[in-house]
């Protein structure tokens, strides 16, 4: 008796699991195509900028931010397609790895407005101790977030997650040390966007490269500013949805998903001046190439009448005709 109540309880748990798997199907293909359209849309941003070379300080800190975003949303892709193939170790970690790259991401969209504030202000270019330069940037940008993921790891790896929530239990202590770098980050990030539009002395010590990027600054330093917004959107959003299974919240999340891949896709191109000048360039390249193919191709491929004139005049200049005209005659 107690082994066939024990199977109908089996049962009845699965039967309920399915029905819930079958309610939540419009929205888990709608949280899938969210995630990736953020991969695919980022994924494409940091190949341009590595084809065309765009490889200046502020560039190389957009390029690990949106590394960060790109492994962070296939985590989270992860986790929505293979739920059920996930066991504790798994959940922990990727939950560990999402703090690091959320993070991550953050910080290096801070560092990039620092790096604007340093090319704009002669305030900053004084007093800042340390030169910005690539390697600080990407020992700085790298090594903070994981100093900081690293010791609540430590000391909180068994309150990271639950039973249903791969990313972050909002009622532990790991969420405060996630909470409260992205706030700061977000809110120093305005700031220092604001300050640029303070009128000051303008740096004397920038050559002509610096110079011609020094102008790219006034429109992408908006672009920072916005994705730095959706970004800090997307985290809250997702923790709160994960943690609370609210369909609201993970709708708000797949929105405000792939409006951060649309920004970071659209404005990254279009308030770049010189990556707007590369791109433009490249395809411009590619065009012509292959034109010139094509005309190269058309201008030495023969049509079928054309090709059988050229067989009959090579006969009759050789002694293909001399020699059947011989035969002609002899048979005469």
């Amino acid at each position: 008796m107690s082994s066939e109540g024990e199977s109908i309880d089996i049962s009845s748990e699965i039967s309920n699991q399915e029905e819930l798997i079958v309610e939540e199907v419009p929205l888990l293909v709608f949280r899938i195509m969210g995630s990736t359209v953020v991969t695919l849309l980022v994924g494409l941003t940091i190949i341009l900028y590595i084809t065309t070379g765009m490889l200046h300080v502020d560039c190389l800190a957009q390029i690990c931010c949106e590394i960060c975003i790109f492994a962070a949303y296939m985590l989270i892709l992860l986790t929505t397609t293979e739920p059920f193939r996930i066991d504790t170790g798994m959940c922990v970690s990727i939950a560990v790895f999402l703090h690091f790259l959320f993070v991550g991401a953050a910080f290096f969209l801070l560092l990039e407005a620092l790096c604007v504030c340093h090319a704009r202000n002669a305030f900053f270019h004084r007093t800042l101790p340390v030169q910005l330069s690539t390697r600080n940037i990407l020992i700085a940008g790298w090594v903070f977030p994981a100093l900081l993921t690293g010791i609540s790891a430590i000391l909180w790896s068994k309150e990271y997650t639950t039973k249903r929530n791969c990313w972050l239990n909002a009622n532990q202590s790991p969420y405060w040390p996630t909470m409260i770098p992205m706030v700061l980050c977000a809110s120093t990030h305005f700031l220092l966007i604001m300050s640029t539009l303070i009128p000051t002395e303008i740096p004397r010590s920038h050559s002509e490269v610096e110079y011609k990027r020094f102008k790219c600054f006034r429109t992408t330093r908006w672009a920072s500013f916005l994705i730095s917004l959706v970004l800090a959107m997307c985290w809250f959003f997702g923790v709160g949805a994960y943690h609370s299974a609210r369909e609201d919240l993970f709708g708000a999340f797949t929105v405000s998903s792939i409006l951060l891949g649309v920004c970071v896709f659209i404005l990254r191109i279009s308030t770049d001046d010189e990556m707007r000048e590369k791109v433009t360039e490249n395809a411009l390249c590619c065009l012509v190439q292959k034109n010139k193919v094509q005309t190269f191709a058309s201008k030495n491929s023969l049509s079928k009448k054309d090709y059988t004139n050229a067989i009959l005049n090579s006969m009759s200049n050789g002694n293909l005709v001399e020699r059947h005209n011989e035969i002609l005659a002899n048979h005469r």
